[in-house]
């Protein structure tokens, strides 16, 4: 191995990459034993690379040359690849991309302590898909860069093209990015949320100045000019603030319209969430007369529910609680969903609580639910599908549910991060 002393006091070394860790880097041992961490390779990739740092006694490196390509190796289709930190594995051809998407699954089950026989499949959503995004604008002399932050970096991305997006949103950068620039003016960086819901764009403009007069009639005009349905404003106070709406944004979940609040979250594309929703239904196949819809948001999974059992859906959100509300009402289905303000967080469902139920899913963030799991593994609920995106969380909450005594029936994944070291997990269990 070649190693240069850098002026930063790195060095450059040649090495072999051996695999792919569960963080999408490539790993490779260094003549010392070290391990050494390389983004955006493949397994039999000859590189040199360049060490950038330690941590925990491991190398973390970067690529400086492919000396030769190993063999699951293609040419990554977006011209922003490694430069933007959106993409971790658009150099992996499709065989290998889902080897190493169901290798995280089975990961995951194993760290649980359950059997890999559990797995059922990994269903793929296309690029071009995802219907949520947030892009980052700063100003730069005369011109406005809009996108995404680099990997481990400050440094913006400008981009002109995502094979990510839904074709709504690539075509509405130009736009975008206008709209961007009004409110840059004597600031350094915004940000936007923009949601792709059933009839337009919902845009959330997040900014520590409060738009001027004529900033707002210009915000006006640009809307109407592309007929965004709606556009908001966040600022240092935490309020949405509606600057136009030319229409109330809205979504279709399970034949029910339901308005979308301004920064609400979505799942990232209509097409997994379609495929979340049905491997919930799928497994709950059996007959409730009660089902407690965790982590309920604007109701995703709680008006499916509905058409089985009475649900209790449970949520922080104020917004989001209302919208349900709203839905319930003009579906006249009062009494099928019982929208419940609390957060589970920090007060969690206690374990008399959870025995009402016959049923829960739960639909947690990232970083899981350990003190509700807690409970939940403690309670007499019958069955429990449990939706992760996290699947290190989801291996430590599963693992509580199995101490309580629940069997993993069945896991599913949906691979809707494309391109990315995520995949999305349901889990069905059940007690007795």
């Amino acid at each position: 191995m070649r190693r240069k002393p850098r002026k930063a006091g790195g060095f450059q070394f040649e090495t072999t990459i051996e695999e792919v860790g569960g963080l999408g880097d490539g790993v490779a041992h260094l003549d010392d034993g070290r391990l050494a961490y390389v983004p955006l390779t493949v397994a039999g990739d000859r590189i040199l690379a360049r060490s950038r740092g330690e941590r925990s006694g491991t190398v973390q490196g970067e690529i400086v040359e492919l000396l030769e390509a190993g063999a699951d190796r293609q040419d990554p289709p977006c011209p922003h690849f490694g430069l933007c930190g959106g993409c971790q594995l658009q150099q992996m051809n499709e065989k290998a991309y889902l080897s190493f998407k169901k290798a995280r699954v089975l990961e995951a089950v194993a760290k649980a302590g359950f059997e890999a026989e559990v797995f059922i499949g990994l269903q793929s959503v296309e690029p071009a898909s995802r219907r949520r995004i947030t892009l980052t604008a700063e100003k730069h002399k005369k011109t406005v860069k809009l996108g995404f932050r680099g990997k481990s970096s400050h440094e913006l991305v400008d981009i002109n093209q995502c094979d990510v997006m839904h074709p709504v949103l690539a075509a509405a950068l130009p736009a975008l990015r206008d709209l961007a620039s009004l409110f840059l003016g004597g600031q350094k960086q915004i940000s936007l949320q923009i949601n792709l819901v059933d009839n337009g764009l919902d845009i959330l403009v997040e900014s520590h100045e409060e738009p001027t007069l004529n900033q707002r009639l210009d915000v006006v005009e640009l809307a109407k000019a592309h007929d965004w349905a709606r556009i908001s404003w966040l600022g240092k106070d935490r309020q949405f603030e509606p600057l136009i709406m030319l229409r109330e944004p809205v979504i279709d979940f399970s034949g029910h319209k339901v308005p979308v609040p301004s920064g609400s979250f979505l799942q990232p594309s209509s097409e997994g969430e379609l495929k979340l929703k049905i491997a919930v239904i799928e497994a709950l196949s059996g007959s409730y007369r009660s089902i407690a819809d965790l982590f309920s948001g604007c109701g995703t999974f709680a008006f499916a529910l509905a058409e089985k059992a009475k649900v209790t859906a449970y949520e922080y959100s104020e917004e989001a609680l209302k919208a349900q509300q709203v839905a319930i009402d003009g579906a006249q289905i009062s009494g099928r969903i019982v929208p419940t303000q609390r957060d589970l967080e920090r007060n969690p469902l206690t374990v008399p609580e959870l025995n009402k139920f016959h049923a829960v899913v739960l639909d947690p963030p990232r970083k899981g639910a350990k003190p509700l799991v807690d409970n939940l593994a403690q309670s007499t609920v019958r069955e429990i599908v449990y939706v992760s995106c996290n699947s290190s969380s989801w291996s430590r909450d599963a693992a509580i549910l199995k101490s309580g005594g629940y069997e993993l029936k069945s896991l599913s994944a949906v691979d809707q991060f494309t391109w990315t070291a995520h995949v999305e997990l349901v889990a069905h269990f059940k007690k007795g």
